[in-house]
């Protein structure tokens, strides 16, 4: 789904404000959360996460406003949206993982963004898991 085709759909919500949740079928069994609205390698996303956000989890009028200052800082208007999550590896490692936004369906009281169960697999990035070695004194 392109940055135009989900402001329009969520300004068909008019002014209601309604809590955002996301599907990734084949990523996780669970409803994942919405963390926050940004820009990963020039494209728009959506990060997603198990476990509910601190201070919450968002909500559709925010990120109607974060797709708009995308649309106003004259980035793509034309870009597929991304749902970004991470995969946690057993040592610890990560990756950051990309799936396109599909469809967003409105639940009545909450709205789901459905992502493509195919990673990209492209835009995928792995780090390695934090040492506390790698800040360790030279000197020593």
């Amino acid at each position: 789904m392109i940055v135009d085709l989900l402001i329009k759909e969520l300004r068909e919500l008019g002014e209601v404000s309604k809590p955002l949740f996301a599907v990734i079928e084949g990523f996780s069994e669970d409803r994942l959360f919405v963390y926050i609205f940004g820009n990963s390698m020039g494209l728009p996303t959506i990060s997603v996460v198990v476990d509910e956000p601190l201070p919450e989890n968002k909500n559709s009028q925010v990120l109607l406003k974060g797709l708009l200052i995308w649309k106003a800082e004259d980035r793509n208007p034309d870009a597929e949206v991304y749902l970004k999550a991470i995969h946690e590896y057993p040592d610890e490692s990560y990756d950051f993982r990309y799936f396109k936004l599909q469809a967003i369906r409105d639940e009545g009281d909450h709205l789901i963004l459905i992502g493509d169960k195919a990673e990209a697999l492209k835009l995928r990035q792995h780090y390695d898991a934090f040492d506390e070695s790698m800040y360790a004194d030279e000197e020593e």
